[in-house]
C-alpha cells in the first residue's frame, strides 16, 4: 500500500471581493487584497486496491465508487465521480478540515485544490503552476461541483501570501505580493476570527449579484466599482505600513459590501461586530459570500488578548491566525 497527502490553505479577504464575480468581472476587471493562513484543508490517499472511498470528517459522509444509498447528488458524490473520469477507482480518500464548510474562507477551492494535487501526485505530473492549478479549480467548482463562485479563491489560495490580485477583461491575471514584512507581521499580531455558529451556501448570494450585475444594475455597479477602489487603495496602505488607514478602508469595503443585496448581512453578524468595535477591535468584515461563516476582526495595538477574550462570551470558536507565506501550496507526502 502506498499513500499519498495533500493540503491547502484557506484565504481571507481583506477587500475586493466581488469584483471578481462575473459579469463583472468580465466587464471591467476585478482587484482583490487577500492572504492565505496556517488553516486549511488536508486530503490524505492510500491505495489498497478496493472500489475508491472518499470520506469527509467534517460532512461525516463516505461515499464509494459503484455504491447509492438513496441519496440525493451532492458534492462527495461529484468528487467520486470526478475521480473515476480521472481513471481513478480504488483506494481511500480522507477529507479532513480547519475550519466547518462553507465558512467564508475559501473552502471549497482549498478541497479542490487539494484533490487535484492527490490527481497529479497519482499520474505523475510535475512542477504543475499555480496558474494551471487554480484554473482547473474555477473550472471544476463552477461546471462540475456546480458552485457559484467568483474567481478570487481558486487563485488566492493557489499562489499563497500577502498579494494583491488583477482579474483582466481579458481573462490575465496579474499578481503583486507585498514586500513589507513588518507590517505582515504587525497585522497577524491584530487578526482575529470569530465564527457567528452557522455556516451558509454562499452560491444563492452570489447568483443574485450575478443577476443584478448583468442587468446593470446601478446601485451594485456602483458599489462594486467602489469596491474596486479600495481594494486598490488598501493595498496601497499595507506597502505604505499605514495600519490606521488599512483599518478604515476594510471597514469602507464592508460597509460597500452590504449594498450588494439583501442576505449579505444579518442581526447576528451586526450584534458581534457591534461587540467588537466597542472591546478594541479597529476593523471588522464578514469574510465571503454573505449570511453566516467568519467575521475577520484587526485589533487595536496590543489589545488582541482583551478582544479575543470578550469576543468568547458572544462565540463559541474565537481563533488567530497567522499569515503565512506558503511559497509552494503543494505539501505532497508518501
Amino acid at each position: 500500500m502506498w499513500s499519498r497527502n495533500s493540503y491547502a490553505p484557506f484565504r481571507i479577504s481583506f477587500a475586493g471581493g466581488g469584483t471578481d464575480v462575473p459579469p463583472y468581472v468580465e466587464r471591467s476587471g476585478g482587484v482583490v487584497v487577500n492572504a492565505t493562513i496556517d488553516r486549511g484543508v488536508t486530503t490524505r490517499f492510500a491505495s489498497d486496491g478496493l472500489p475508491l472511498e472518499i470520506s469527509s470528517r467534517d460532512l461525516l459522509e463516505s461515499h464509494t465508487f459503484g455504491i447509492r444509498v438513496g441519496r440525493k447528488s451532492g458534492v462527495m458524490d461529484r468528487l467520486v465521480s470526478l475521480m473515476q473520469e480521472n481513471k481513478v477507482t480504488t483506494g481511500k480518500i480522507s477529507i479532513n478540515s480547519d475550519v466547518p464548510p462553507g465558512s467564508g474562507l475559501g473552502s471549497s477551492s482549498a478541497l479542490t485544490i487539494s484533490m487535484l494535487q492527490i490527481l497529479d501526485s497519482i499520474k505523475g505530473n510535475k512542477d504543475v503552476s499555480a496558474d494551471d492549478i487554480a484554473a482547473r479549480a474555477l473550472e471544476i467548482e463552477r461546471n462540475f461541483l456546480h458552485i457559484a463562485l467568483g474567481k478570487q479563491d481558486p487563485y488566492a489560495i493557489a499562489s499563497a501570501g500577502f498579494k494583491k490580485v488583477e482579474f483582466g477583461v481579458d481573462g490575465g491575471v496579474k499578481y503583486s505580493f507585498l514586500k513589507n514584512e513588518e507590517f505582515v507581521s504587525d497585522l497577524e499580531r491584530r487578526c482575529l476570527l470569530v465564527y457567528t455558529g452557522k455556516t451558509r451556501e454562499s452560491s444563492r448570494l452570489l447568483r443574485r449579484q450575478m443577476e443584478l450585475s448583468g442587468k446593470g444594475e446601478a446601485r451594485v455597479i456602483e458599489s462594486l466599482n467602489s469596491i474596486r477602489k479600495i481594494a486598490e487603495s488598501i493595498y496601497r496602505a499595507a506597502e505604505n505600513g499605514d495600519m490606521e488607514e488599512f483599518c478604515e478602508l476594510v471597514n469602507e469595503g464592508w460597509a460597500l459590501k452590504r449594498n450588494l443585496g439583501e442576505g449579505i448581512t444579518n442581526d447576528r453578524v451586526e450584534g458581534i461586530i457591534s461587540v467588537a468595535m466597542k472591546n478594541g477591535s479597529r476593523a471588522a468584515r464578514l469574510l465571503g459570500g454573505g449570511a453566516q461563516g467568519f467575521i475577520l476582526l484587526i485589533a487595536g495595538d496590543s489589545r488582541i488578548s482583551e478582544l479575543q477574550r470578550r469576543m468568547m462570551s458572544v462565540s463559541k470558536f474565537v481563533i488567530r491566525v497567522s499569515l503565512r507565506d506558503q511559497k509552494r501550496f503543494l505539501e505532497i507526502g508518501k
